[in-house]
């Protein structure tokens, strides 16, 4: 085994959480998703209350995080995955996916849209991730299906 893969030692951690109800995003407005359901968390280091993820240990973290609408809307929205805990006005987003949807017309109709995005971030002990997703057509409902709305996450190295 790798010495940076150490699986029994304090520094290991990995979650998966999802959201226990739809959210109702406000027009032009980067809103923090609810993930207040925790599939796992190894380690102890997702807070539900906060919504967010804290590194225990300095080092190279994985993130993934998937939504699916439940609403229609034709709009651009963006899904972004944050460092820090002081919220989207006084951070920048680390990495961002944006979609632009189209409800009217005969090319684009769509029910839902679904975005993915992944990124390895440099952690110090103690910084946060969250997930945030802004829509410029409100409101905009996150659907709550464990498969299709996570967040998930672990220490790489």
């Amino acid at each position: 085994t790798p010495s940076w893969l150490n699986l029994g030692g304090p520094s290991f951690c990995s979650f998966h959480v999802t959201m226990g109800s739809t959210q109702s995003l406000p027009n032009n407005v980067h809103t923090k998703l609810n993930f207040d359901t925790e599939t796992f968390d190894i380690g102890s280091n997702f807070n539900t209350t906060n919504k967010d993820f804290t590194a225990p240990v300095a080092g190279k973290y994985y993130f993934n995080t998937a939504m699916r609408s439940s609403t229609t809307h034709g709009s651009d929205d963006d899904l972004s995955i944050y460092k820090g805990d002081t919220g989207a006005s006084t951070n920048t987003a680390y990495a961002t996916e944006s979609q632009f949807n189209q409800v009217s017309g005969p090319a684009y109709v769509t029910a839902s849209n679904t975005m993915n995005i992944s990124c390895i971030m440099d952690m110090a002990a103690s910084d946060t991730a969250s997930v945030y997703a802004n829509t410029e057509t409100g409101p905009w409902t996150m659907g709550n299906g464990a498969t299709v709305t996570f967040f998930e996450g672990f220490r790489i190295a």
